[in-house]
């Protein structure tokens, strides 16, 4: 060949087997090696081929790409062919600074380092759901720039990950950004970083408030599918819908958090398992009452809801708990349109309608007010949330009283030892 062309370079194809140079005539040296990868992809990188203290050399000088065609390549061919002339060895001197640059990171703090300090430290520490921290930053924003120096990462980067996050899945992508910015608001914190390359980032896509709150119909048939799914997630989203309170909360019951006795008349969400850091009081009417007296026990273990075998593990596999509910619902055609903490919803939203004060229907679900207010006003209103709870089960009687079925109780489970 009297040399290669922008069109072979472009078309050509690798061979069946192997690989296979195409060399260049101006300049002497340069290659075009063209081969297929073990998925089956077509790879051309361009190379230059040389003598140095009497061995043969190559130096890999790039991909093939737009940005690296033939023009470029012989450009930067020539220029190595004047270095190597001159006494140079340029695959020597790539070999000597890349281990330069492997020694000079070994105690580089990337983004994947710090950030397993920061879970470990803070997030297990402060945050109630450290695990979807964890779990975001691993899955979604590491892959991108785990590797790199913290201090090196600028705001384009975190911009680029995060949209490459939104154009499969848009809200993950504002969570993405929200534990992103906690990392490394806690690094400048801890003095690794002088300030926070996220400063100044949008949410990547835009974000409705929900409004979804199940009718008479729906809570009908959510409170039916319940009932088939069983322990620890039946009574677990029946839990939810009665006391209003969040997942995490709920999942997280703990039996010495209610009162002793055969029924519980009172939950004691502790500061440390509530969104706001101060313990909440819930108390409990009849049909929360049964659920929790139902529940089975197993011998050392506080958690209220568990899994495995002998109830030694904390509940988990929400969203396929969901999926499941989902198909036991009879009306399919709401099923696929809410969330879990619509439940929440649904709750605070039907105090209103049995016509609770909004100042307690908002203590009900442990939205404090602010300012001179809460400083000044310390009354519990025990009595006043238990009312309120009370008038919210007795409409929801009336609702499942509607249905062809009446309601179903709570299955008597034998108690084992604790």
């Amino acid at each position: 060949m009297a040399g290669l062309t922008a069109r072979f370079v472009e078309t050509v194809q690798p061979p069946e087997k192997g690989r296979k140079d195409h060399w260049d005539d101006d300049p002497k040296g340069l290659s075009l090696r063209v081969w297929r990868d073990s998925k089956d992809r077509t790879r051309k990188v361009w190379n230059f081929v040389y003598r140095s203290s009497g061995k043969w050399c190559r130096h890999r000088i790039g991909d093939y790409s737009k940005s690296l065609g033939l023009k470029d390549a012989r450009k930067e061919a020539n220029r190595l062919k004047r270095e190597v002339s001159l006494g140079g060895d340029p695959a020597a001197e790539r070999q000597q600074a890349r281990q330069q640059a492997e020694v000079a990171t070994v105690d580089v703090c990337t983004v994947r380092k710090v950030a397993a300090e920061f879970i470990e430290t803070y997030a297990k520490k402060h945050q109630r759901s450290w695990d979807q921290t964890e779990r975001v930053l691993k899955q979604h924003v590491l892959p991108a720039i785990g590797d790199r120096p913290i201090a090196e990462i600028r705001k384009r980067e975190v911009v680029i990950a995060l949209n490459g996050i939104a154009r499969k899945h848009p809200i993950l992508a504002n969570r993405a950004l929200a534990h992103t910015r906690k990392l490394f608001n806690w690094a400048v914190a801890q003095d690794i970083i002088e300030a926070s390359p996220v400063a100044g980032i949008e949410a990547p896509s835009p974000e409705e408030s929900r409004e979804r709150v199940l009718t008479d119909s729906e809570i009908r048939d959510f409170w039916r599918a319940t009932f088939l799914m069983g322990y620890p997630f039946g009574p677990m989203f029946r839990t939810l819908l009665l006391t209003g309170q969040r997942r995490s909360e709920v999942s997280g019951m703990q039996r010495p958090e209610w009162d002793d006795g055969e029924t519980p008349t009172l939950w004691t969400i502790p500061g440390a398992r509530t969104k706001n850091k101060l313990a909440h009081e819930v108390p409990l009417a009849p049909l929360a009452q049964a659920e929790l007296a139902a529940l089975p026990s197993f011998a050392d273990v506080d958690s209220a809801f568990t899994s495995g075998y002998a109830g030694d593990r904390p509940v988990s596999g929400f969203g396929k708990a969901k999926e499941r509910l989902d198909k036991f619902c009879r009306a399919s055609e709401w099923s696929e349109d809410w969330i879990v903490h619509d439940l929440r919803r649904t709750f605070r939203t039907r105090l209103s309608e049995c016509g609770v004060d909004p100042h307690i229907a908002e203590r009900c679900v442990n939205h404090i007010d602010g300012g001179v207010r809460r400083v000044y006003d310390r009354h519990a209103y025990r009595e006043e949330k238990r009312r309120a709870f009370e008038a919210w089960e007795t409409r929801l009687r009336e609702i499942l009283a509607a249905a062809e079925k009446a309601i179903p109780a709570p299955s008597n489970v034998v108690r084992l030892a604790r």
